[in-house]
């Protein structure tokens, strides 16, 4: 292996090690918020990690490509609860809480219908 080609694998196993840690960090149960913050990012991550693998299999870069394979496995996994919910069924027996949210625009002076509409929606929350 030239040491060019060791390079590139080397550098490029690094970056998608890099991406992993979205996955890791989605997987983690770790409550902390910049965990959290990582954890909201695995889907571009995978994506990211899918188009770098498939350079580096171009490339014939062959382990920096099975870094990749397993970054982006465990980017599937962690990005899987994400792209399907678990769907549930409302309960009956809970109060309802109603969302009123306006646009307001800087030139609309009409501060009598905002107010109008406000009232009418009888909203728990107003943003």
């Amino acid at each position: 292996m030239t040491l060019f080609k060791l390079t590139a694998n080397a550098l490029a196993g690094v970056a998608l090690a890099g991406l992993a840690v979205f996955g890791i960090a989605a997987l983690s149960g770790v409550g902390h918020r910049w965990v959290d913050i990582l954890a909201q990012f695995t889907a571009p991550a995978l994506l990211a990690a899918m188009a770098a693998t498939a350079v580096c299999l171009l490339l014939r870069l062959w382990p920096a490509a099975g870094v990749g394979a397993a970054a982006c496995l465990v980017l599937a996994i962690a990005v899987w609860p994400q792209w399907t919910p678990t769907r549930g069924t409302a309960a009956t027996d809970t109060p309802i809480v109603r969302l009123y949210s306006a646009n307001l625009w800087v030139f609309n002076t009409n501060v009598e219908a905002m107010r109008r509409s406000i009232v009418a929606a009888d909203a728990d929350i107003l943003v």
